[in-house]
């Protein structure tokens, strides 16, 4: 029953790496940016991960104000380290296979992270078809 739920995480990361590992080559293919500058622009990841770990250490407070803040801050430093990840090679096989170089990485990118999350909620309708009908069959033994 927890199958699914493993399959949503796995589609997710895989969505995010991807984007996040064809990212700079977007930068530098389609719209001519120098490698060392996106470099230094997505440097912002090293912040980020040091920005982390003071974020999830707040995670421990007790004071709900802190904990209410620290949540969506470490998503947000979160998505930012992982945009500077490597990424699985759905989005070469996509740009070669499915558009071809000439369409650039764009619609690789943007295919790969759609089917990710088509494949991710299919699994989570899966999982929560599984639990309805888990109790459903419970319910029936009762009824006998």
């Amino acid at each position: 029953m927890v199958a699914p739920i493993y399959l949503v995480v796995a589609m997710a990361s895989l969505v995010d790496n991807a984007v996040g590992a064809w990212a700079p080559s977007l930068l530098i293919r389609n719209f001519g940016r120098d490698p060392a500058q996106v470099g230094v622009q997505l440097g912002v990841c090293m912040v980020a991960s040091l920005s982390i770990l003071p974020v999830a250490a707040a995670l421990n407070s007790s004071q709900l104000v802190v904990v209410m803040a620290a949540v969506p801050l470490y998503f947000a430093l979160s998505g930012v380290v992982t945009a500077c990840g490597f990424g699985p090679t759905s989005v070469a096989l996509a740009s070669t296979q499915i558009f071809g170089a000439a369409a650039g990485l764009g619609p690789a990118i943007a295919f790969t992270a759609g089917l990710g999350y088509v494949l991710a909620v299919a699994a989570l309708v899966l999982a929560f078809t599984s639990v309805n009908h888990a109790k459903s069959l419970k319910s029936s033994d009762l009824l006998l």
